[in-house]
């Protein structure tokens, strides 16, 4: 039994050992010095929505299209664009996605598509509306 000893406490130290090699997340990292403390690099990138972030259609392929028209106008988020329906229906705003380019705010436009289920978004405004193609505008 005690020949084991020695090899039980060895793969002890490995597996607590391999359990702090994930990265750190803490957000600071401790210098040579005691006491010192300097942040962690992080880099985030921001830019503005893809043009074309097209979503595949739900499953079963069959989706039913809507022809909406109304003003265009800025999400609270970087790239979000808002279609506020014309007249007002109690759908809208609709968060627009997919083939949106050349639509900017402050634009009147008529756009195809289809309402977008369970997807996640960073606009954090309107319902998810994927966009077929823009009619009008």
């Amino acid at each position: 039994m005690r020949p084991l000893r020695p090899l039980l406490v060895l793969t002890a130290v490995a597996v607590l050992g391999a359990c702090g090699t994930g990265g750190s997340t803490g957000g600071s990292s401790t210098s040579g010095t005691a006491g010192d403390t300097t942040p962690s690099a992080s880099t985030t990138t921001t830019s503005a929505a893809p043009e074309d972030p097209t979503l595949p259609p739900p499953s079963g392929g069959k989706v039913r299209l809507l022809t909406v028209t109304g003003s265009v106008s800025a999400g609270v988020e970087s790239g979000c664009l808002l279609l506020t329906p014309t007249p007002a229906d109690s759908n809208g705003p609709w968060q627009l996605m997919g083939k949106v380019a050349g639509i900017k705010p402050g634009q009147q436009v008529t756009v195809r598509g289809y309402r977008v289920e369970n997807v996640a978004s960073t606009c954090q405004q309107g319902r998810p509306f994927q966009v077929e193609s823009i009619v009008a505008g």
